[in-house]
């Protein structure tokens, strides 16, 4: 835990581990995105407290293993950035109890060796101001996210005008595209509703780091405490045994009794203030998600109207009797 001096602790992290299958032969797009975000999420300050460790060594042969290890940090891999910054590499196997020693190994190391540092991600949220969308790693997020629906706007509209062209001649076909289009739908739903999970797992994880700020503060006041009756004791048993010296020694221990008491109450009063910007944080993420999940309901709104009339005007096309005149 930090003090920045402005009524506020800032809790900084050891180091972070990011984990890679080295099963798998390449880095998908989702994968890249990931690597993308973990650059943003860090920053470069931060880099050299990055791991990025590979496990299921015991799936494939050594030489393969070392070789994709090293297309992930050659020129075109995508860990050569992070590893130019800083970042260093470890693996973990999947045999155990090697998966298990190998891996206290590497969290004894980041603890050991790595100083506490602040990710790019909290310096922008708690020293710049800037709300979870605004920071580096949720502007890829953001991106991403924006893609996706862009993505799925696009399938939709291709899916229509295919269906609008075939529709005339191929009725049967017609109807099984709508329902592959109620199954798009379908996932986007489930999407969202598992960013909306991931958006309140988040701020629970929050809510346990201020709980934690809270139970160190109250730990550091206790100290504290005992700090000044233990000192108050020894001040006692000096005027015991040096008449001389009581008047001076009382009036330094008042000094530092009154100071400390200050110091608890400028405590008090930091860990309250941070109280209320967590809440405020929490507020603005909530309020951030209600708007997303709104957003997305009136986009399966508006495509749910649509498969609605494509059903009507495929009924109508359907009809037998439709088009005919009568003599």
């Amino acid at each position: 835990m930090h003090s920045t001096g402005r009524g506020q602790y800032q809790v900084w992290v050891t180091g972070v581990l990011f984990l890679h299958r080295i099963t798998d032969n390449k880095f998908s797009p989702t994968a890249n995105r990931i690597s993308n975000m973990l650059k943003s999420l860090c920053g470069k300050a931060a880099m050299n407290h990055l791991m990025l460790c590979t496990t299921m060594w015991d799936q494939v042969s050594e030489q393969l293993g070392n070789d994709r290890l090293a297309e992930l940090c050659e020129m075109t891999g995508a860990w050569k950035d992070m590893v130019d910054m800083g970042a260093s590499t470890a693996v973990i196997s999947s045999v155990k109890p090697n998966a298990k020693k190998e891996a206290e190994n590497i969290v004894e190391e980041l603890i050991t060796n790595a100083r506490p540092v602040q990710l790019a991600i909290q310096d922008e949220m708690l020293n710049q101001g800037k709300s979870v969308a605004e920071t580096a790693a949720g502007m890829v997020l953001t991106e991403h996210l924006r893609e996706v629906q862009e993505e799925a706007e696009r399938n939709m509209l291709e899916m229509q005008m295919r269906l609008r062209k075939e529709n005339v001649a191929k009725g049967e076909e017609a109807k099984e595209a709508l329902l592959a289009q109620e199954r798009e739908v379908e996932r986007l739903k489930r999407m969202t509703e598992e960013q909306t999970r991931v958006a309140q797992a988040n701020i629970m994880r929050l809510q346990q780091e201020r709980e934690k700020a809270e139970r160190e503060t109250k730990e550091l006041q206790e100290r504290m405490r005992k700090e000044n009756a233990a000192y108050v004791a020894r001040l006692q048993e000096e005027m015991r045994a040096q008449e001389r010296e009581a008047e001076e020694r009382m009036r330094q221990a008042e000094e530092q009794a009154r100071a400390q008491q200050a110091d608890a109450e400028r405590l008090l009063q930091e860990r309250e203030e941070a109280d209320r910007k967590m809440k405020e944080l929490e507020e603005s993420m909530r309020a951030e998600s209600q708007a997303n999940a709104a957003k997305v309901a009136a986009a399966v709104a508006e495509y749910q109207r649509e498969i609605d009339e494509l059903k009507r005007q495929n009924e109508t096309l359907s009809d037998p009797h439709h088009g005919l005149i009568n003599t």
